[in-house]
């Protein structure tokens, strides 16, 4: 089962919400690495999106951002949460700075 699998069985986000793992939880690699401080940790992998924030009359705000994509966001923000060992970040889209290419 992979990280976006794992995550989905456990945690769903809402409205507006991405759950990402930041870089300091993944080597080079692209693997999992509890504790090893390897990349910026004001980065990381999105792995799961929640649906788009309402607006008004019926519409929805476009969720520009999308599984698999490295995102960089502003350390601090978020709440971090923790499954079966691995830490995660939940963090409104809007807290969301940048995706890298």
């Amino acid at each position: 089962m992979g990280k976006a699998d794992a995550v989905h069985s456990y945690l769903c986000p809402q409205e507006n919400t991405v759950i990402i793992q930041p870089e300091d939880e993944i080597t080079h690699a692209g693997t999992a690495s509890t504790g090893t401080k390897t990349m910026k940790p004001a980065r990381g992998i999105v792995l799961a999106v929640g649906t788009p924030k309402a607006l008004g009359k019926g519409g929805r705000h476009a969720m520009d951002v999308k599984l698999g994509d490295l995102v960089i966001y502003t350390k601090g923000k978020g709440k971090e949460v923790k499954v079966d060992n691995d830490e995660y970040l939940l963090l409104d889209r809007d807290e969301i700075l940048a995706v890298a290419d």
